[in-house]
């Protein structure tokens, strides 16, 4: 059995048995891996309190017949001033559900870790922001190939004019105009303020979005036409929005 030292962020934790833990770490040699550590949740192991929902680790691990099993660990950041906020915890849940659940096992992906990690550390010293969050989503949905296309019409490759009404449609990708909104009579009015507000959030780096100037009410709009995209990438069921609306309702 190979043995192989890693470092990864875990994003989903599940106890099971007496004693032991399944955990999706998101690594950067082997992309999303679930292993399993065996004893650690009791009080006398080694590795006790280390293998937690976001935490980022230098990992040993031990290729099994049916799942890797960790063997030692290092914590590099436990991540604490978000663990030790309600809002800032609600927020990095969502990171890591969206991670866990788009992210298929074992293809190596160092540009979704390094962007979850700058995403989180700002996270540690800043309040948590919508246009934070939107960038993120649409930087993975980047990275996955699941970028919405936003240049031109999705059926007839119109290119895109500020002139002329365009129209949003999640489940066909990205924008249509106004000859094609009947191929989806779902789809949603784009407004020219959150076609460039899009186009901002995916073009520009994170330093950037944090100076950004922004506006409420194009964020919700645009909030909500990300989730219906998302429902159409993926049927799971997403729980941290719902944690993120009670957490802002408090």
């Amino acid at each position: 059995m190979a043995i192989y030292q890693t470092k990864g962020l875990v994003i989903k934790v599940k106890d099971v048995g007496e004693a032991d833990r399944l955990l999706s770490i998101l690594t950067e040699t082997q992309g999303k891996v679930v292993v399993r550590a065996k004893g650690v949740r009791w009080f006398y192991s080694k590795n006790h309190g280390h293998l937690d929902l976001l935490s980022y680790l230098r990992l040993t691990l031990v290729e099994g017949r049916q799942m890797d099993q960790v063997t030692s660990v290092e914590t590099i950041d436990s991540f604490k001033p978000i663990k030790d906020n309600l809002q800032k915890t609600a927020f990095a849940y969502y990171l890591l559900e969206l991670c866990d659940k788009l992210l298929p096992e074992k293809e190596e992906n160092k540009k979704v870790l390094a962007l979850l990690l700058a995403v989180l550390e700002v996270l540690k010293k800043e309040k948590p922001k919508k246009s934070l969050l939107l960038f993120f989503q649409l930087k993975l949905f980047s990275l996955l190939g699941f970028q919405p296309q936003l240049s031109f019409c999705v059926n007839c490759q119109r290119r895109f004019s500020p002139k002329e009404i365009w129209f949003f449609s999640p489940t066909m990708g990205g924008l249509l105009c106004h000859l094609c909104r009947k191929n989806d009579p779902q789809a949603e009015p784009l407004s020219l303020k959150e076609w460039q507000t899009l186009q901002f959030l995916l073009s520009k780096r994170l330093k950037e979005v944090l100076s950004f100037p922004w506006d409420e009410k194009t964020g919700q709009r645009l909030e909500e036409l990300l989730k219906v995209f998302l429902r159409s990438l993926s049927a799971r069921e997403f729980r941290a929005p719902r944690f993120i609306q009670k957490v802002e309702e408090c």
